[in-house]
This record gives C-alpha cells, structure tokens and sequence, in this order.
C-alpha cells in the first residue's frame, strides 16, 4: 500500500490539495513562463521545485517536521537553480520557505526533549 490507496476500501486518500508553498512555487514558475526565462534546461529543476513543495505541504499535513525541513533544505536549493531570483514573487516564497523551515526545526527540537 502507498500514500495514494485508501486505508479501508471504500475511503479515498487524504489530500488537502496544493498548499500555500506550492501555491507559491507554482505562481513563481508561471511568471518565470510568462516573462520566457524557462528553457528546456529547466524542466527537471522546476518539476523538482513543484514536487519538493508538495512533499512540505503533505509533511506539514501529517506532522513530520523532519521531513518538511529536509525538504525545505531542498527545495531552496533547487530554487537557485532557476533564473530570475530577483522577483517579488521568489523572495515572498523564500521567507515562506525559510520560515517554514524554522518552525518544523523547532517542532522537532521539542519532540526530541525528554
């Protein structure tokens, strides 16, 4: 079984939809397209950014701190990997980012407390 089959027969998965981080990244990659600054030699890099948000988005649904800063750590590495870093757009999703980064540290710095 993996994340897309239902538990019990009958019940469909659980998604929330795209969250405000893919939103986000999503919006960014659109103006990227709008202003013609994506080129084939961008293709992986954006469709890691969309999954890399995803993944944050599912890992903050379900509670996994770890995984959500792991995929932060990630996904802002992939981010310098397209153009046009200089956008509103790009700075609002990298303070998103690193904030949410920030808080999931701190979720599993407690955790990890006696």
């Amino acid at each position: 079984m993996d994340d897309t089959q239902p538990f019990l027969p009958g019940m469909a998965p659980l998604d929330a939809g795209p969250s405000p981080l893919e939103q986000a990244a999503r919006l960014q990659i659109q103006h990227m397209r709008d202003r013609n600054l994506l080129t084939a030699e961008h293709a992986i890099a954006v469709q890691l950014v969309l999954d890399l948000a995803r993944a944050i988005g599912v890992s903050a649904t379900r509670g996994r701190a770890s995984a959500m800063a792991l995929a932060a750590r990630e996904l802002r590495e992939a981010l310098l990997l397209l153009p046009a870093g200089d956008t509103d757009e790009f700075a609002e999703l990298m303070k998103q980012l690193e904030s949410e980064d920030d808080t999931a540290t701190a979720e599993h710095e407690i955790r990890r407390q006696p």
